[in-house]
């Protein structure tokens, strides 16, 4: 099976394909040359194929020298040389163009000659060459005794000057031959004939034609405008082109003993020829040259500007040229976008148009600037635009001089506009953090006083009780520790609703409230302070006398509880009064507003705005005369906005205040009230436990512990202690089995939480009914009741523990 060619099969074809090619080409222009012999049968005038030669080995490689030794030997043999001679001279004809080759690699030498150093580094690497080549042709001449030697020297230049020309003209030509250059004289073809017709008039006048007289060599100059000609329109293939026509028809002319360079003498006639031929090939490949230079200068001239032109234009930044005068002769479309006006327009007004009066002194002295250092900037101003806005900028700018000699200013405007907004939203941002610093470190400052004046009462007068004495004055004191601990419970429930608030934490219960009662039952709340103080207390619903509404009753008396708080505590005499009234109404409800007037110290007017902001109060120095922690009134705006209404202040320093709230809520019908009641009347039904109810309390704290036991004493049930989980899932497992479980949810050994899982994982195998378990816990917080309700707990209690709160819960569990 024949297999196919392979890469390298197919590469080295190529080269033998290439060799041969080289040696029928080294032949064909061999036998050109031996048509206008100079020196004996040897050496000719001009020898084209060491052009051949060279030009194949910068194009193909030194891979194809063979195509040149075997091309040199078979025209030697043609001259009638013997094999020998033949052989000897094709040697140095090889050995010259090999030499210019490797010297051009070396010094780098592009075969496009787009560069001035390549035409002069081609010249002279050839001339060296060449030199090799003559001499090994002139020595086998010598040593085969055809040559004698008083001809020597006349041969060698002879020879070398021949393969030089030949090389100068035909090398070039093969170089230059692709595509591309081929395809530009294709599309100028009617060109190049008429090139050709005068160039053939030109070079017969030059060169064939005998004219009378002695001086006719500036007849040779007339064909430089058709070289120049051929090089500057059809490039460097052109320019090859010409050099050798005007070359071959010169030698052929003074071969013949015609035309410019016939002359008697031998030697001047050919010296003055080869001379042309070097000046020429010189000359048109420069020329073509300076043309492609040109071009590409040109070219990358035209694209530097097509960026420019496009970063010009696209450039986010406005950029403006003007004169001494001001006016705007070139900009960018960012500079219109700035100052609002079209091209047309910009055009007819100048600087000073666009830029405020108030900036003219310091665009007077940075015009002086701009004399002294040639530039300015950067440097922030204002445009008025086109519509009369200010826009703030940040200008750069630089001078230059213009082809008429005159100064002009190039300038890039920046709009700064957004950026300034973001540092004013940044300064405002710091402005309002710092605030905010500062009034919770003044809230903490408060809290802590405020905390430890009721914590004082507690256990001061805890440790008097300790101390024997009647029953009188040991009543009094727990009185005064029961308010104390209630005040510190207000404190701790004020915290506690700020942080449910703040985080989303609070869902509004939705009941019907009747405000009138409402309002009265919060009066009387405060009745004992505000007649302690001597203060007139009183309210007025200003509306329908049953009005009933559907609202959440319990926030609308911490509302109205924390207005008549916070007047209480700043008038010292006078009156207080509550009222309440309807605002307007429709088919989504009403709008309600409830507001408290006293006659106490008033409030500057520069200090309300601070009335209902998180932990800010008026007064936050150590020497001021009313506490509290500054959440009051934070609180009731919190939950006025959460409730569809708002809050707002009236009032001035010595004058009294009156603050007021707007809630919005919906009608409540007859029949809403008719199932609210039959609820209450159900409720009120249930039984109440009896003494042989156990109760499991499981808390590992002793002093809950003995709060816990002191109250259910009072109710005279038992109960079983034990100080963590895993002593309650003991107690349970053992088969003990209370009514109750009073479950503490943080504890050493065993959470409550494990605990209540064990307890029900137990349950669940032995087949028994779940007891009640009541979490005990510290967190007033929704997720931790939610997270009680989902390891089984039944319902929960908050610390620290109300009387009526346990006595509701064990009502509503030990009844069932």
């Amino acid at each position: 099976m024949t297999q196919p060619p392979t890469t390298q099969s197919l590469a080295s074809a190529s080269t033998a394909n290439k060799v041969l090619l080289l040696a029928l080409a080294y032949i064909a222009t061999g036998w050109l040359g031996l048509q206008i012999p100079a020196v004996g049968t040897h050496i000719t005038l001009v020898w084209f194929p060491t052009g051949i030669a060279l030009g194949a080995l910068l194009r193909w490689g030194r891979g194809v020298w063979p195509g040149i030794y075997f091309g040199a030997l078979i025209v030697n043999l043609i001259t009638g040389a013997s094999v020998v001679l033949a052989a000897s001279i094709a040697i140095g004809n090889t050995l010259g163009p090999f030499l210019s080759f490797t010297l051009l690699q070396r010094s780098k030498f592009h075969q496009a000659f787009d560069r001035r150093k390549d035409i002069g580094g081609f010249i002279a690497f050839t001339l060296i060459g060449m030199m090799v080549s003559a001499l090994g042709g002139v020595a086998s001449l010598y040593l085969a005794g055809l040559m004698p030697s008083a001809a020597v020297s006349i041969a060698w230049v002879t020879w070398w000057m021949g393969d030089s020309v030949g090389a100068l003209l035909a090398a070039p030509l093969l170089l230059s031959l692709t595509w591309k250059n081929i395809d530009h004289l294709i599309r100028h073809g009617k060109e190049l004939f008429l090139w050709f017709l005068i160039s053939a008039v030109v070079s017969w006048l030059s060169f064939l034609y005998d004219f009378k007289g002695d001086i006719h060599l500036p007849l040779a100059f007339i064909t430089l405008p058709s070289i120049a000609w051929a090089a500057l329109r059809f490039g460097n293939t052109g320019a090859a082109l010409a050099g050798l026509f005007f070359s071959i028809i010169a030698a052929c002319g003074t071969a013949t003993g015609h035309g410019t360079f016939a002359m008697e003498e031998t030697h001047v006639s050919l010296f003055l020829l080869w001379s042309y031929m070097a000046i020429t090939v010189m000359s048109v490949l420069l020329i073509a040259v300076l043309q492609d230079e040109r071009i590409q200068v040109e070219d990358s001239l035209r694209e530097s500007e097509i960026k420019m032109r496009t970063l010009y234009e696209l450039s986010p930044l406005g950029i403006a040229l003007t004169d001494e005068n001001g006016r705007y002769l070139e900009f960018n479309n960012a500079f219109e976008k700035i100052c609002g006006y079209s091209a047309d327009e910009l055009k007819a007004i100048n600087y000073w148009t666009l830029t405020p009066s108030k900036y003219r002194d310091e665009e007077l002295q940075l015009l002086e600037t701009v004399k002294q250092t040639g530039r300015y900037g950067p440097y922030e101003k204002e445009y008025i635009r086109k519509d009369g806005s200010l826009i703030p900028l940040r200008l750069n700018g630089v001078q230059v001089i213009g082809k008429d000699g005159q100064n002009y200013l190039w300038s890039i405007i920046e709009d700064i506009s957004i950026s300034r907004q973001h540092e004013l939203e940044l300064q405002s941002a710091k402005v309002a953090a710092e605030d905010a610093n500062r009034s919770k470190s003044e809230f903490l400052a408060s809290m802590s006083h405020e905390i430890r004046t009721p914590l004082n009462g507690i256990l001061g007068l805890a440790q008097m009780l300790l101390v024997p004495g009647d029953g009188t004055r040991h009543r009094e004191y727990a009185r005064t520790i029961i308010n104390s601990g209630k005040t510190l419970m207000v404190l701790l429930n004020d915290i506690l609703d700020m942080s449910k608030i703040e985080a989303g934490g609070i869902e509004l219960e939705m009941q019907i409230v009747s405000p009138e009662p409402a309002m009265h039952e919060v009066t009387q709340l405060f009745s004992e302070e505000a007649s302690g103080k001597g203060l007139a207390l009183n309210f007025t619903w200003r509306g329908e006398a049953k009005a009933r509404y559907r609202t959440d009753p319990v926030r609308l008396r911490q509302m109205l509880s924390n207005l008549l708080s916070n007047a209480i505590k700043f008038t010292d005499q006078g009156f207080i009064r509550l009222e309440g009234k309807e605002l307007s109404s429709n088919s989504d409800g009403a709008l309600l507003e409830f507001s408290v007037t006293d006659t106490g110290i008033g409030i500057p007017y520069e200090k309300q705005s601070r009335l209902f902001k998180p932990f800010s109060q008026l007064d936050a120095s150590t020497t001021r005369v009313y506490g509290g922690t500054g959440l009051g009134l934070s609180i009731v705006s919190k939950l006025a906005s959460m409730m569809g209404g708002d809050v707002g202040v009236e009032s001035s320093s010595g004058k009294g205040t009156r603050m007021w709230f707007s809630i919005r809520a919906e009608r409540a019908s007859i029949e809403d009230e008719r199932r609210r009641d039959d609820r209450s009347l159900s409720a009120s039904g249930r039984p109440i436990f009896d003494s042989t109810t156990t109760i499991l309390v499981v808390e590992d704290n002793n002093t809950n512990r003995v709060v816990i036991q002191a109250m259910l004493d009072s109710y005279g049930l038992h109960y079983e202690t034990v100080e963590n989980g895993q002593q309650a899932v003991e107690y349970i497992s053992a088969g003990n089995a209370p009514q109750l479980i009073l479950m503490d949810c943080l504890m050493p050994v065993m959470d409550g939480y494990e605990a209540t899982t064990r307890i029900r994982a137990w349950e669940k195998a032995q087949g028994k009914a779940g007891l009640p378990i009541v979490a005990l816990t510290a967190s007033a917080f929704k997720e931790d009741q939610e997270h009680c309700l989902q390891v089984g707990m039944n319902d929960f209690l908050t610390k620290p523990l109300d009387v009526r709160e346990l006595k509701a819960i064990l009502d509503k569990w030990l009844s069932k």
